[in-house]
């Protein structure tokens, strides 16, 4: 996100150049995404060696130089995150370098923390749902709202209204009316696959718009958004056992009140984990830790393109979130209570 868009757009050849971004942008499950398109042109570039890197970058309009650039910054997070003790120590950026011209000519970031994979074994499509997560959790509250004009003209066919956007902007309680800029991959998306998109930057020109937008899941928002509030059941007309599940104050699912309890759970042991490892980078996860991680990871990744938050209920991840959330929190309590009555039973013998 702090680099400049790899991809060019010369005067000459522009409609190439946005057949070649557009390209790269295919094949996502939620659809066209700048943030991922950008990954998949820099992948593409970085599996690449020697001369065939260039010709690789003129064949499809993008910047060497940002490229490139790109790789570096990558090796000095990698080296702050070594020297803060996320990750095993010693990675130094120059060390990576040095790995990757040696096993490759990639960027040695992935040999670095993964000594035996495949340096070049990895394919962004892959990681979408995990990479719209990590998107709204790191840009949230940047969170376009689509709308449809939905029903029928006065001939009898369908709307072809194209869809609004919106964003929240707080202290503002009426959204504000944004468009996509004309560099965005989504620019001429009618259809999306998801109601909500998260974009990183604001443009004001004769418009509001906004630039790199990535699809993003209303489950993602749920559990890497903003602060989650719920209704009562039966509150606002809904059926008795429905709640409204609020994101921030301004993103709402109507979901069943077994499955807000689910999601509360499970959001509060993410945000739990997440606390303590920033704190103190050399925790170590717990096997119950690492199995809810991995229980919300598939569910990110299972949610088909029609799903909503209420589709959780289908999926056994879902059940196995719920299992070890339940199971740290029981961890939790069971250790208050022994360190509670440890300090009664001190304060007792200190006064006999």
């Amino acid at each position: 996100l702090a680099s400049r868009s790899p991809f060019l757009s010369p005067p000459d050849a522009r409609e190439a150049a946005d057949r070649a971004r557009s390209h790269f942008a295919e094949g996502g499950k939620w659809g066209p995404s700048d943030h991922l398109a950008i990954l998949v042109a820099y992948y593409s570039f970085n599996a690449r060696a020697g001369g065939s890197k260039m010709d690789f970058a003129r064949e499809m309009f993008l910047g060497i130089k940002t490229l490139q650039g790109m790789g570096e910054l990558k090796r000095q997070l990698l080296q702050m995150l070594s020297e803060s003790g996320f990750v095993r120590s010693g990675l130094r950026s120059s060390y990576v370098e040095q790995l990757g011209r040696r096993g490759g000519d990639n960027d040695g970031v992935r040999l670095a923390l993964l000594p035996d994979a495949d340096p070049n074994g990895f394919d962004p499509r892959d990681q979408e749902p995990l990479l719209g997560a990590l998107l709204c959790a790191s840009l949230f509250p940047q969170i376009i709202m689509i709308k449809t004009e939905g029903g029928k003209t006065k001939k009898g066919k369908e709307s072809k209204a194209p869809p609004a956007f919106f964003i929240h902007q707080h202290g503002t309680d009426e959204p504000v009316k944004v468009s996509i800029h004309p560099s965005s991959v989504n620019h001429r998306t009618t259809k999306f696959a998801e109601p909500y998109l998260v974009y990183h930057q604001l443009v004001f020109t004769t418009k509001t718009y906004v630039r790199d937008c990535t699809p993003v899941s209303p489950l993602a928002l749920v559990l890497f958004g903003g602060a989650l509030t719920c209704s009562e059941p039966g509150r606002g007309g809904r059926m008795n056992d429905d709640v409204l599940l609020t994101v921030d104050g301004w993103i709402s699912f109507s979901v069943p009140s077994a499955l807000q309890r689910l999601l509360m759970l499970v959001r509060e042991e993410l945000d739990e984990l997440l606390k303590r490892k920033i704190s103190d980078p050399s925790t170590e996860f717990s096997e119950g830790n690492e199995a809810l991680l991995n229980a919300v990871l598939q569910l990110l990744a299972s949610q088909d393109r029609t799903d909503d938050v209420q589709a959780m209920q289908k999926h056994q991840a879902a059940n196995d979130a719920l299992r070890n959330a339940q199971m740290m929190q029981a961890n939790k309590r069971s250790q208050g209570g022994k360190k509670g009555k440890s300090k009664a039973q001190g304060r007792g013998g200190g006064g006999g």
